[in-house]
């Protein structure tokens, strides 16, 4: 099916911004995200748009993938019937992976599974028609004590998660038809360094950037998961957010209009460097300026890393031309050699829940 479609030139057809399909894990079925993101579309652009999520605790992109090709009889007849064999209309596809594989080292077995499953996500995407954006989430709001010595902070995690993310991108992004990053992860470190240089402490619980999380520390809260759906919004689109009224019930007027915000800033102002659908023309947008939670797994082990059963990620986004398409090839090249460094290999968790 893919060669048959590839041959006809069939995956070079432009994407419909009205279907979006999201895949993911309980980062992305926090607070409906696809329900968000549709109502902002709805709004933003005037038009009736399709949204929804395939998600379950802890999934990775492997994961994803084997539900695809397991077929209606395997074990996600939805994946399978979405982005399987029989043709289906998607505008854009979004794929968000496990929270902490992204940043493991590139040597380790679980990332380079990760890698050939975005390939594999991607070329169903494409046999579909469709636009891929890799959704790069956050990192944890005061890293990873299960991965102290990887991820001890926030921002470590963040650039860790985001040399990762860079990598899907440079392994899937071809000349005729780029991959995209959606950069929630970019707008929560702006939060990071706004709250810091309000109070003083990016970590104050009263601050902007605390807020953006449940009481985990790792899973958003309605805050965060609106303003991932802003950004989302911006990136497709190219409309900026700020004075839309569509947000959850649970976060007020004064809080969206900043969150609103930093969408805004992260995608026009923050990320000047990285290229856009809406820049090629693939948005038909404006053109301004898991299913349950996880939080398990084991001690850090050594120089190694620990995969707990959570989601989340980083930022950044990916170029469209030739000058673009060299630009990330080097940032992913740099990240991987930063990040290929030797330790205990990664052991996923066991502690699943949804």
């Amino acid at each position: 099916m893919l060669a048959i479609l590839l041959a006809s030139g069939l995956l070079l057809a432009p994407a419909r911004a009205e279907d979006l399909l999201l895949l993911g894990n309980s980062y992305t079925d926090f607070h409906q995200l696809d329900v968000l993101v549709a109502a902002l579309f709805d709004e933003g652009q005037g038009r009736s748009h399709s949204a929804r999520r395939l998600t379950a605790g802890g999934l990775t992109f492997t994961g994803h993938l084997e539900r695809i090709e397991g077929g209606a009889s395997g074990p996600g007849p939805a994946w399978a019937e979405e982005l399987g064999a029989e043709p289906q209309a998607h505008g854009w596809v979004l794929l968000q992976e496990q929270s902490q594989i992204p940043g493991f080292p590139t040597t380790e077995a679980t990332w380079v599974d990760s890698r050939a499953a975005a390939v594999g996500l991607d070329a169903a995407v494409a046999a579909h028609e469709a636009q891929t954006v890799f959704f790069l989430t956050w990192g944890r709001r005061q890293g990873d004590p299960d991965n102290a010595s990887l991820y001890p902070d926030f921002e470590t995690m963040q650039a860790r998660l985001t040399d990762g993310y860079l990598a899907y991108v440079a392994a899937t992004s071809t000349p005729t038809r780029p991959t995209w990053v959606a950069p929630v992860g970019q707008a929560f470190a702006l939060a990071h360094e706004q709250t810091a240089a309000e109070t003083g402490d990016a970590l104050d619980p009263s601050g902007l950037f605390w807020g953006l999380y449940d009481s985990d520390g790792s899973h958003p809260s309605p805050a965060g998961s609106y303003l991932a759906a802003c950004v989302i919004y911006a990136t497709i689109t190219g409309a900026s957010p700020v004075g839309l009224d569509s947000r959850p019930a649970e976060v007020d007027a004064d809080r969206a209009a900043q969150l609103q915000e930093l969408a805004r800033r992260t995608v026009f102002e923050e990320t000047a460097a990285l290229d856009y659908p809406w820049e090629a023309g693939d948005s038909g947008g404006g053109g301004t300026g898991d299913g349950g939670t996880a939080d398990g797994g084991g001690a850090d082990g050594g120089g190694g890393s620990t995969l707990t059963e959570e989601e989340g990620k980083g930022c950044a986004h990916r170029a469209g031309g030739a000058g673009g398409a060299l630009a990330w090839a080097a940032l992913a090249a740099v990240g991987g050699r930063r990040r290929a460094t030797g330790g205990a290999p990664c052991r996923p968790g066991r502690d699943r829940r949804g």
